[in-house]
């Protein structure tokens, strides 16, 4: 099944280790979340149709930045690192309460990955809790 029928025209635009290096438009946002190596590039390049758009790696923790992608010059797929690996050291919340409370406006919805051969981890449900429900995000689960 090809899924990129409705993705045209996709790029990568930037990292932002800080928020306020985010891109300034009003683009909309769907942001990809979920533990380290759960598959959040994997998912984004299948929807890209481009198993090359998003690096991907074996080894966890790989990501530490939040990646933009301009689809279709219309809305970013910002791909998040990954919690768990970055908890340790707090970056992952520093990075995602800064995200969600700039970007509140501009998020269309939050794609919260979960690796359907392991059970619920503390990191997911605390992402569950304070950053979906507390914060009414719109979230899709995917397994």
């Amino acid at each position: 099944m090809n899924y990129s029928a409705y993705f045209h025209n996709i790029k990568f635009i930037k990292s932002v280790f800080d928020i306020k290096n985010a891109p300034k438009d009003n683009k909309k946002i769907i942001i990809f979340v979920g533990r380290s190596n759960v598959g959040k590039s994997s998912l984004i390049n299948s929807l890209c149709n481009n198993n090359k758009m998003v690096k991907t790696s074996s080894k966890p923790g790989k990501t530490i930045s939040l990646n933009y992608f301009l689809v279709d010059n219309n809305l970013y797929f910002v791909d998040s690192p990954g919690y768990g690996y970055s908890y340790k050291n707090n970056s992952f919340s520093l990075l995602m309460n800064s995200f969600f409370k700039k970007m509140r406006n501009h998020i269309k919805g939050v794609i919260f990955m979960l690796d359907s051969r392991r059970k619920l981890s503390i990191n997911d449900k605390i992402f569950y809790n304070n950053f979906l429900i507390k914060k009414k995000i719109p979230f899709f689960i995917i397994l």
